[in-house]
Formats: C-alpha cells, sequence, structure tokens
C-alpha cells in the first residue's frame, strides 16, 4: 500500500465510539458495521480510528475526544504498510477531482484480502470510503463479502446517506448513526483544523454541524462571497444593483464549493425573509426558492458550467427582488 492516512483524534460521537469498543471488548465482534450520517461530521477518522484501536494500537476516551497514541500500528497505518488495514476510496481523475464512482475491480479486492490470514495475528480490518461512490455492480461486490465473511475480519462501510443503500447489505451490519456536531464540538475541531482564523456564525451554521463542510467553504475562502452576500441581503434588500449582482456571478461561479455555498445562504436566507413576511410577500419568495433550486438542478443535468448556472439562479433571484420592490412602492 502506497496511500497516506492521516490520524486525528476525534471529537464528539462518544456514544457510538464507546457503544463499539465495549462490543470489541465483549469478545463478540460483528464482523460488519455501516457508519452513517451526514457527509464530513468525521465517520471515515472515526472507522481509521477504531481500525487502529483493534489492530492493537493504544487509544484514549476521554471526555469528547477520541484519539490513537503514537506507536508503530498508528505509524504503519499512516504510512499505508499496515499489511492488516486497507482503505478504498473514490479515485480521482488527473485534475484532483473524484470520479463519479469506485472501480468494482477495487471492491472485489477486499474479498482477496479477506481471503488472507491476518499477517500480525489479530484481526484484517478495512474501510470502504464510501458506499453512495458504489454502482450497481460494486453494492453486488460487497454484498459477497457481507454474505461470506471469514473470521478475523472486519470492515467498515462508510455512508452519507446521499444515495440508495440495499437493504440486503443494510441488515448484515450493525449501525453506527452519527448525528452533526454541537457548536461547542464543531468550533473544537475548526480550531484544530483553521488554527486562529475568525470563521463568521452564518458560515458555521450553513455547514449544518458538519466540520467537514466547514472546513471545505473556509479552505475554498468563501468569505469574500459571504460578505457580498450579507451585504446584498442586510442593507440592500429587496434592492439589487447590477454591479452587486454582477460581483456576485464572478464570486459565486468562482469554484463549486463557492457556488455550493451561495446555494446553501440563499436556501437560508430566503427561508428566514418568508417567515417574517406574509401573503403575496411570502409566496413570492417561497416560488423563488423553488425556481432557484430547480434551476441549479436543471443546469447541472445539462452540464451547464458554473458562470451559467450561477446567472441562472441570479436572474431567478433579481425576478423576486424587483416583485418585492414594486409590493413596498405600493
Amino acid at each position: 500500500m502506497t496511500d497516506v492516512h492521516h490520524i486525528y483524534d476525534v471529537v464528539g460521537h462518544t456514544d457510538q465510539i464507546s457503544h463499539f469498543l465495549r462490543v470489541r471488548d465483549s469478545g463478540r465482534l460483528h464482523h460488519a458495521w455501516l457508519l452513517e450520517g451526514i457527509r464530513g461530521i468525521g465517520k471515515t477518522q472515526t472507522a481509521i480510528n477504531l481500525a487502529a484501536a483493534v489492530l492493537g494500537a493504544p487509544y484514549r476516551l476521554e471526555g469528547k475526544t477520541f484519539g490513537v497514541d503514537h506507536g508503530e500500528v498508528r505509524d504503519h497505518i499512516c504510512a499505508g504498510s499496515h499489511p492488516d488495514f486497507r482503505i478504498v476510496q473514490t479515485p480521482v481523475d488527473s485534475n484532483g477531482k473524484p470520479k463519479s464512482a469506485i472501480p468494482v475491480e477495487d471492491v472485489r479486492k477486499l474479498t482477496q484480502f479477506f481471503s488472507l490470514k491476518p499477517a500480525l495475528g489479530g484481526y484484517r480490518v478495512a474501510i470502504l470510503d464510501a458506499m453512495d461512490d458504489l454502482n450497481a455492480s460494486g453494492a453486488n461486490a460487497i454484498l459477497k463479502t457481507l454474505e461470506e465473511p471469514p473470521a478475523k475480519c472486519l470492515l467498515f462501510l462508510i455512508y452519507h446517506r446521499q444515495s440508495g443503500l440495499l437493504p440486503t447489505i443494510r441488515s448484515r451490519c450493525q449501525r453506527l448513526k452519527f448525528d452533526p456536531l454541537h457548536p461547542a464540538e464543531l468550533d473544537t475541531v475548526l480550531k484544530t483544523h483553521a488554527g486562529d482564523l475568525d470563521v463568521p456564525d452564518d458560515i458555521l451554521a450553513l455547514s449544518g454541524g458538519s466540520p467537514g463542510e466547514a472546513l471545505r467553504f473556509v479552505q475554498a475562502d468563501v468569505f469574500g462571497l459571504h460578505d457580498m452576500l450579507r451585504q446584498t441581503f442586510e442593507r440592500d434588500w429587496p434592492e439589487m444593483r447590477s454591479s452587486s449582482v454582477n460581483l456576485l456571478l464572478q464570486r459565486a461561479a468562482a469554484s463549486e464549493i463557492h457556488f455550493d455555498f451561495f446555494l446553501k445562504y440563499l436556501d437560508d436566507r430566503l427561508f428566514k425573509l418568508a417567515e417574517n413576511v406574509s401573503g403575496l410577500q411570502s409566496a413570492s419568495l417561497a416560488k423563488a426558492w423553488t425556481q432557484i433550486r430547480s434551476d441549479a438542478g436543471e443546469a447541472s443535468l445539462l452540464k451547464l458550467d458554473l458562470t451559467e448556472r450561477t446567472a441562472k439562479c441570479l436572474s431567478a433571484l433579481q425576478d423576486v427582488s424587483r416583485k418585492l420592490g414594486s409590493t413596498n412602492a405600493v
């Protein structure tokens, strides 16, 4: 193995972690565990840390923190050289973007991996990240592994709930349901990974309790876009100046992450605006939200570029701003 896997402390999810460790200590460890919850809340890192614990690494579960201590097991996992550990993830293309699915060949290699005896005499442990990235062939391949589990093998399946999951797969797994992090837990994770960077509260709120999502926004530097959106809705709304629209277009179309943040912000802001008005104004805002989401989905299916997708959403936003402006003028 040549892949490098970083090991960080996991913050939160102590009930799920404690439950798994109790089962492990009981000697009745099930061969397959489904870790499910929204993307970016620490499921994969939890699985890596639990795998290290099963493989003999010293660990600590203190308060809200689950960490793996330095040692031979951790070092080998981090270097991708542990003979009894594998992680299968969606490969990336030459531009560093994730491909559409995990190749079925990579999933089938897990069957071969589990067919071998543990090199170090304990367990063989693998992580599949994520079930959402399997096509039908990949799902059937992992089902075969679940149906015929060898002894002393442990499989963690990461599931973001962004696609369907075969009932036959779910029924063969023990499930650990992961919830979004509480604000204090989210703040702890961000301080570890983002240092002293001051992240506005509404950016944290838009992450939905997912530190991975919050870090994605921070690392993409959405702060300029965030400032422009706040100005549009807190100072100018319902007016939308052409100059502001042009700047929003440039910033929101800067990357897929910027566009995603743009949509999340509009979701939140239009909902809050609709809550504070009634009648025709509320209906107009609801219609605008539906139109923006519809346009975004249609544009994605048509594989329009980011500028075109952003322009369609801004056009719907301008329409409702004009309607609300004329209503207020009456």
